[in-house]
């Protein structure tokens, strides 16, 4: 059995992991800049082009009711195609 060099295919992944981690990082940025208070990179996660937010209730609601104004910031920073909603 002959081995095969396994960087190329790393490589892919690496691409593809760069990318969600600065979605992520622009996201937590531009809603920490919409609602004056900090959101870490940690508690954005991406599903099927959805913003999800792990912070607390209050802050979830702040974020929903400044949902469009948020949305259309990262539509012109990452590109609408990222992410399509917030919750």
């Amino acid at each position: 059995m002959e081995w095969k060099d396994i960087n190329p295919l790393l490589e892919r992944f690496k691409k593809l992991l760069s990318g969600s981690v600065a979605s992520r990082e622009t996201i937590s940025r531009l809603a920490s800049e919409v609602l004056n208070i900090p959101i870490s990179m940690s508690a954005v996660t991406i599903k099927n082009t959805v913003a999800i937010f792990s912070v607390h209730p209050t802050i979830k609601v702040e974020l929903l009711l400044k949902k469009e104004k948020l949305l259309s910031l990262i539509h012109k920073e990452v590109g609408s195609k990222v992410i399509s909603d917030i919750r």
